[in-house]
């Protein structure tokens, strides 16, 4: 999963019941999750005119696919409007499904699609075959706990991959989710040996679906189709957990757009994000960055 929101700071902020549970019942993608945004940004949760969106400092970042309701454009940029006038940002990211005509102001811009998994089609026996015979070779195991093997494994990733930059941001805060989140969970690969082969982290807190939110492999020790046999377990976990689908995040690019239609993933919504420079910061806002950025958090 490829979020663009990985910021650190600490929330203390709680939605209202009746909007938490509005988010939970109505959530159709990753973002969506609660504890998944707030864990990964920090931010402060809130829902405008049926938009999720979280509030760093004088970032904010808003969901633009709304609970409830078909996106529209002309109604989006109003949100977008709203949110500028009450919270007065810095900087606004948002992803939406598309982005409203006209806006030409984004500093960044990306485009992907979504690729979900419905879990009552059934699994290839191909890919059960090399799932379990990496099976052979690995146990595994549902846990919590981020070790100090994951963020070595987490960084071997990241040596080998090269990732954006906010993937690796996005790593740097799997410890803090996992601890903070009731629902989120990893599926670790472990040899015989007690060395970590992969890990996935899922985000279960949706009602109707899970999420594969990262994931690694190791090249030392390497167990050949070990992504596979965690993508087997992610299905057989999230099935048990009553969900009806996996969200697997974006395609990111062709060799992960490619394993995830392996397993049955397939296209379901467009993509948009863009990264807007609202208005220059005042100089107690730049004071107060230039702090964050020095003082540990």
């Amino acid at each position: 999963m490829d979020f663009p929101f990985a910021l650190g700071c600490l929330s203390i902020r709680m939605i209202p019941d009746p909007e938490e549970k509005l988010i939970l019942h109505g959530a159709y993608i990753p973002e969506h999750s609660i504890p998944l945004m707030v864990g990964i940004s920090g931010g402060e949760p809130y829902l405008i005119n049926g938009y999720f969106f979280c509030r760093v400092a004088n970032r904010i970042i808003l969901i633009g696919y709304p609970i409830g309701r078909d996106f529209d454009a002309d109604d989006f940029r109003n949100t977008i409007e709203m949110v500028k006038s009450k919270y007065d940002p810095i900087h606004i990211a948002f992803i939406a499904p598309e982005l409203p005509s006209g806006w030409f102001a984004c500093s960044e811009h990306e485009s992907d699609e979504y690729l979900t998994l419905q879990l009552e089609q059934e699994i290839p026996g191909r890919l059960k075959t090399v799932a379990e015979k990496a099976g052979r070779q690995v146990s595994v195991e549902v846990g919590k706990a981020f070790t100090q093997y994951h963020k070595e494994l987490g960084m071997e990733f990241i040596e080998r991959v090269s990732p954006p930059p906010r993937i690796r941001a996005l790593m740097d805060r799997m410890e803090h989710y996992l601890a903070s989140a009731n629902d989120a969970f990893l599926l670790n690969a472990w040899t015989a040996e007690g060395e970590l082969a992969a890990f996935y982290v899922l985000d279960l807190w949706p009602a109707e679906f899970a999420t594969y939110v990262i994931g690694c492999y190791s090249k030392e020790p390497y167990v050949p189709y070990v992504s596979d046999l965690l993508f087997l377990e992610m299905i057989k976990l999230s099935r048990a957990k009553g969900k009806t689908y996996i969200h697997l995040g974006l395609g990111v690019n062709e060799g992960i757009r490619r394993f995830k239609r392996k397993w049955g993933g397939v296209p379901s919504r467009k993509y948009e994000l863009c990264e807007l420079a609202v208005r220059q910061p005042r100089i107690a806002e730049s004071l107060m960055s230039y702090l964050n950025r020095i003082i540990p958090q």
